[in-house]
């Protein structure tokens, strides 16, 4: 029911890890650091005895723990409706995840849940997530995604490093965290609404192909927004009001 800290600490010789009952798992998943689960080590996880590649959560599963799939060679993901939040990362490090479907229950996508996933290309977030986490998509091969229109906050890193070209925040949200498209290369346009209050630093940085910004509103509640530090390229942009 429960794994104790630095149980798999520094235990590189793994190479499989074995487990008989996925619900179990996602439940009793709560390690402080990534290495303290198994996956870290052994990548490939073997449900009674059977290699996962396609993981399925299972229906009445609410939440998935911390790191809980850490590292792990699932190529795919599903996560059905019953769950509500995916712990902090979750599935952080997956290198061979090329598709995850996320359930319409989810409210919050934790931080780092999918940082460094360099397989994944796409992934809708349903219109039930409210907070998108710290590096949640951190280095991931995205080049294009959807924000809902329930989305408040997005955090700091969230789509850093992400081959995005051109995105679009929903009027929902009201915070853009720091360094949250930054070194997004290949980004040329974003269209951002008047119900931002706050961007962070460094929000933009080194986004060298952002050549327009859209702006749903006037030029007066342009200047009422806090705008962090390093985010020159939003005074060198064309910035297009409405």
């Amino acid at each position: 029911t429960s794994i104790g800290d630095e149980v798999f600490y520094d235990c590189s010789g793994l190479k499989e890890s074995h487990i008989t009952d996925i619900a179990t798992w996602c439940k009793m998943c709560d390690f402080t650091y990534a290495d303290e689960n198994p996956l870290y080590y052994a990548k490939n996880l073997y449900l009674n005895g059977k290699k996962v590649e396609n993981l399925v959560i299972p229906d009445g599963v609410t939440s998935i723990g911390k790191y809980a799939f850490v590292c792990s060679s699932v190529t795919s993901a599903t996560i059905p409706n019953s769950v509500k939040s995916i712990g902090e990362g979750a599935f952080r490090e997956c290198d061979s995840l090329k598709s995850i479907t996320l359930g319409s229950g989810i409210t919050s996508i934790g931080d780092e849940t999918f940082q460094c996933c360099n397989s994944l290309t796409s992934i809708t977030i349903p219109n039930s997530v409210t907070s998108i986490g710290n590096s949640a998509f951190f280095g991931c091969d995205i080049t294009n995604i959807t924000i809902p229109n329930s989305v408040t906050s997005i955090g700091d890193f969230a789509f850093a490093w992400c081959k995005i070209t051109s995105i679009t925040i929903p009027n929902s949200v009201k915070s853009i965290g720091s360094s949250a498209f930054c070194q997004c290369g290949n980004l040329t346009s974003i269209t951002i609404p008047n119900s931002v209050k706050s961007i962070g630093n460094k929000v933009f940085y080194e986004c060298n192909k952002l050549t327009t910004v859209y702006y749903l509103g006037t030029k007066t509640q342009w200047d009422n927004i806090s705008i962090g530090s390093e985010n020159s390229v939003l005074k060198n942009t064309n910035i297009i009001f409405s």
